[in-house]
């Protein structure tokens, strides 16, 4: 892996704290979507929105003078995931499940779900990662920039 810098103070807060706390810092942002999301088109567009942001890419490495931003391998098995079509009260359980689920100290910053529900025409996205890549605010960005590569915008006029 390729060291590109050196945490921040706050950054290495989050990633020592995710690491003591054993994956319990860790966030899971869910957005809903209309319509029956097709899970080739989910992974392409996942794809494509790992290709364009550089932070995707990021791992923490420990090494002898600090904690440091290293690239690794594009996503890994299982990090851009979709579920067979569940139930409507089926969304709460996998927010729970993914929250537990610990993003591992050392490996991939985040991982991105989808689950559809035709019933009610909706899918259902979960973006988990830790802190150490994205706060509330930048979350914001990195989630728009997810939905603008699943839902490229339409030329207007």
């Amino acid at each position: 892996m390729t060291p590109l810098r050196r945490l921040s103070d706050v950054e290495a807060a989050f990633a020592r704290t995710h690491a003591l706390m054993h994956g319990t810092t860790q966030v899971t942002t869910h957005v809903t979507v209309r319509g029956d999301l097709d899970p080739a088109h989910f992974r392409r567009g996942a794809e494509r929105w790992v290709a364009e942001l550089p932070l995707l890419s990021l791992r923490i490495e420990e090494r002898p003078d600090g904690l440091w931003f290293t690239t690794g391998p594009g996503p890994r098995p299982g990090q851009i995931r979709h579920d067979p079509p569940g139930t409507p009260e089926w969304a709460d359980d996998v927010l729970r499940g993914e929250l537990n689920d610990v993003l591992e100290t050392g490996g991939p910053l985040w991982r991105l779900r989808l689950v559809r529900d035709p019933g009610a025409r909706a899918s259902h996205l979960y973006f988990t990662r830790n802190h150490a890549i994205s706060d509330g605010h930048s979350t914001g960005a990195v989630v728009r920039a997810l939905l603008d590569a699943l839902f490229p915008p339409r030329p207007t006029g």
